[in-house]
């Protein structure tokens, strides 16, 4: 393997990373949640159904990994 196909190796490898990462549920986007269950519930759904397509998961993934570990934080 040459030098320049691991460095692009890594590059990918590394874009790969920060998307995952930037696609985790933010605090901001566990706050807004908070303010949605309490002044609009009926748009917590679309809520979950699009995150979970943007982070490529299921909405029963999402609600698993990231909604019950973390049941009242911001009550």
């Amino acid at each position: 393997m040459t030098n320049s196909t691991v460095s692009g190796k890594l590059l990918t490898e590394q874009k790969q990373d920060s998307e995952m990462m930037s696609s985790l549920p933010t605090k901001l986007w566990y706050q807004t949640l908070a303010i949605m269950q309490e002044d609009a519930p009926e748009l917590i759904d679309e809520y979950l159904e699009s995150t979970a397509a943007k982070m490529e998961v299921t909405v029963d993934y999402l609600i698993e990994e990231f909604l019950l570990p973390m049941e009242g934080t911001y009550d």
